[in-house]
């Protein structure tokens, strides 16, 4: 098994998109088996892992962590800077 782990890492030690999706299917399956209402999965904007406590009965969402609110943040962050919106945002002089 740490072979296999370590064909799926880059060369920075982190996962490739497929071997986390894998990973997360993995343990979304195991608490599946444990009767417990976990859902793991990969916000596709931000890329952050997202874990939601879900109510069994109403499957209503009880938590969320990191919350909406933060991953709205992120994805406006994310898009500022790919717009160079926040250039100088918090330095207000210049060098």
């Amino acid at each position: 098994m740490p072979q296999r782990q370590t064909q799926a890492k880059d060369s920075q030690g982190e996962m490739d998109d497929e071997s986390l999706q894998q990973a997360l299917n993995q343990i979304n399956d195991l608490v599946q088996q444990l009767h417990r209402n976990l859902q793991f999965t990969v916000d596709k904007d931000t890329g952050r892992t997202v874990v939601r406590v879900i109510d069994a009965e109403t499957d209503e969402v009880v938590r969320q962590i990191p919350s909406e609110e933060l991953l709205a943040i992120a994805r406006h962050i994310k898009e500022s800077m790919e717009g160079d919106e926040l250039k100088g945002a918090f330095i207000s002089d210049t060098a």
